[in-house]
């Protein structure tokens, strides 16, 4: 029987009716279950960073020396080709360091795989300094926390799934001379 006459028939019912006017209710809220229902989307604001998307997450940079600077989150896409390559990036935020751990919540446009690279800015001069050598020297470090005892680390190595809601931590590695990398 089609909703509108289930409808016109409960009003009519004047006993037992009560029934009847339920099971549109049900119909309705059974069909609305198995609508899939749009994704959250969210907007940067100042608790959190990044281009509006439908995925928030959280990370948190473990091993900050100090409160000076910045903390510098750059988002990669799931693309091998782009990673650390100049405006290969999805974006790069900034926020203020503190030590020990910096908490970072930031958005990507949806769940799915990304590549995440931090520093400390310590001077705040928006960019990785180096020394005469090359070797970075403000802290740094990727996701999964991939080694860079050897040089850089491969993109497979730094690639993180992210959902709405996950948290994940990047621990920070000084090689700074002087400066002993914090314990594991």
């Amino acid at each position: 029987m089609p909703y509108y006459l289930v409808l016109m028939k409960a009003q009519s019912v004047p006993s037992g009716g009560a029934k009847w006017r339920r099971l549109p209710g049900l119909a309705l809220a059974g069909s609305l279950a198995l609508i899939p229902l749009p994704a959250r989307a969210y907007e940067e604001d100042a608790a959190c960073v990044g281009k509006p998307g439908t995925v928030k997450v959280t990370l948190i940079v473990e091993g900050v020396r100090s409160d000076a600077g910045l903390i510098a989150l750059t988002v990669y896409h799931d693309d091998s080709r782009r990673f650390l390559r100049k405006k290969g990036s999805h974006y790069v935020r900034r926020v203020e360091a503190r030590a020990p751990e910096t908490r970072i919540c930031f958005i990507v446009p949806q769940p799915g795989v990304y590549a995440l690279a931090v520093y400390h800015d310590a001077n705040a001069n928006q960019k990785l300094d180096r020394s005469g050598l090359g070797p970075p020297t403000e802290g740094f470090g990727f996701s999964n926390n991939a080694s860079t005892l050897l040089g850089l680390p491969g993109f497979s190595a730094v690639r993180i799934r992210l959902a709405d809601g996950a948290v994940t931590r990047i621990r920070l590695r000084y090689l700074k001379k002087g400066e002993v990398p914090a314990p594991r």
